[in-house]
């Protein structure tokens, strides 16, 4: 039973690393099925015990990939728990080297279900075992887990506004990955976790604003990828590059060298159609519309129509294929189609297309309404804001006054809520422009007195800003 148990563990770590996660879970029941049928004495043994918390392991990660987090976590919680008493009972180290992996899936899990500060009380009390086993014979396999403990961590305390906390705890990572790469040049899996560890770090300093930190740490990331491609071009490798690629291209476009931009984002796209188009990659089509729709908003002027119109459509009809599961919207997926219908708005505008405009701001809004239906989060209510005044101006400009001051007074009136609960500055300011323009739109309907109300609040309001 014990022989039969761990050939079912064996299966099901390769379900898992095939990404069957059906296939994962069922080879794992019946590894414990098998260990079930053991006697008690026999299950005593390190061997039985041992593969029993690796196939619990492996089947909570299976559920997390899954989605299934409450699942996941009572089953992480159920293994801590036994693992705990195992390392004090016993001497065995290999329970201590379980353990500090099961609090790092379990810390990950709690990432997935924003549970930040939990995650980093996880991550620290993972590091004390790490300290305990400073000198064992894996130290390569717990090297790998403490950078990930810290790579976890890092992103964690950035969740909770610790940014400076969070950087130097990315350091930490990055300073171990090195060490691994360091101890065997030619270990390509160390090198792909290196270049994983700078591409978390670039992406939090280009939150923080640290645009020239972001860029040298991503021109490292790209460059380390590119080596690892030539040597062998996996498909995940190729995402991440195309990912760095198209964050280092926008770096470069807010720096207006529009040039090498366009350069990175088109190889960006380039890999990426080859993947969903050749390679049959479906699941990364979002990210192929991500970057096509990124790439006409980040660029200063709507530059060739033609061209970013074509490329916004493509991905406009990728976002709408993918922007509902099990008939609710996906919130990200439905902002990043929200944003394409904004880019489409904003270059038919430019063409002078005012009813493509309008229509394609219609859709935008419709979007945003149908987000905050079922999420009604402060920064959407904003962005539906921001899209109903754009819309009320193209109106304008087709001097179709009554639509344009509905949709005006209803971006407002969504403004003044913003503000009402504590909004900052920005808003505060934006509400102030708003009711400029608003009166700026009555001036032109002929009417004074409510044109003078309008820009007298707009007036009242930078007052208090001054």
């Amino acid at each position: 039973h014990t022989l039969l148990a761990q050939v079912y563990l064996w299966k099901a770590k390769i379900y898992l690393e095939q990404n069957d996660l059906t296939g994962c879970v069922m080879a794992v029941d019946r590894c414990i099925e098998k260990l079930d049928q053991l006697k008690p004495s026999a299950l005593i043994c390190n061997t039985g015990t041992y593969i029993n918390q690796w196939a619990r392991l492996i089947k909570s990660k299976a559920l997390a990939a899954n989605h299934d987090y409450a699942n996941a976590a009572k089953m992480h919680d159920e293994s801590i728990a036994a693992l705990r008493r195992l390392v004090e009972q016993k001497e065995q180290r290999e329970y201590t080297v379980l353990l500090f992996s099961e609090l790092i899936e379990k810390a990950n899990l709690l990432m997935c279900m924003g549970e930040y500060v939990g995650a980093v009380k996880l991550c620290d009390e993972s590091k004390q075992y790490w300290d305990t086993l400073a000198n064992d014979q894996w130290r390569d396999v717990l090297d790998r887990g403490m950078s990930e403990v810290y790579a976890i961590k890092a992103r964690a305390l950035a969740k909770t506004g610790n940014w400076p906390i969070a950087v130097e705890t990315y350091d930490e990572c990055i300073a171990i990955r090195r060490r691994i790469v360091d101890r065997d040049l030619t270990n390509d899996d160390a090198k792909h976790g290196l270049a994983k560890a700078l591409l978390g770090k670039a992406d939090m300093l280009r939150t923080m604003g640290n645009i020239s930190g972001a860029a040298g740490i991503f021109d490292n990331n790209i460059k380390i990828l590119r080596l690892l491609i030539e040597n062998n071009a996996r498909q995940d490798i190729f995402v991440e590059l195309s990912y760095a690629l198209k964050e280092r291209a926008r770096i470069y476009y807010s720096e207006n060298n529009i040039i090498e931009g366009e350069k990175l984002y088109e190889e960006s796209i380039t890999i990426l159609k080859r993947l969903v188009h050749q390679e049959g990659r479906n699941d990364l089509a979002e990210l192929l519309a991500a970057a096509l729709s990124g790439k006409m908003q980040h660029i200063p002027n709507a530059g060739n129509i033609s061209v970013s119109h074509t490329a916004l459509d493509e991905s406009i009809e990728i976002f709408h294929r993918k922007v509902k599961s099990n008939g609710k919207l996906v919130i990200p997926v439905a902002c990043e189609l929200a944003a394409a219908l904004n880019s489409k708005a904003s270059i038919l505008g430019s063409k002078g297309d005012r009813i493509g405009e309008v229509n394609a701001y219609d859709k935008c809004i419709d979007v945003w309404d149908q987000i905050i239906l079922q999420d009604p989060d402060n920064t959407y209510n904003l962005s539906l804001a921001i899209n109903l005044m754009l819309r009320a101006y193209a109106l304008a400009s087709m001097k179709m006054f009554i639509k344009a001051l509905e949709s005006c007074d209803r971006g407002i009136k969504i403004v003044r809520g913003l503000v009402g609960r504590g909004s900052d500055n920005g808003v505060v300011e934006y509400l102030a422009t708003v009711l400029t323009n608003k009166g700026n739109m009555l001036k032109d309907m002929k009417d004074y007195r409510g044109a003078i109300e309008s820009y007298a609040e707009s007036i009242n309001i930078w007052k208090t800003q001054v």
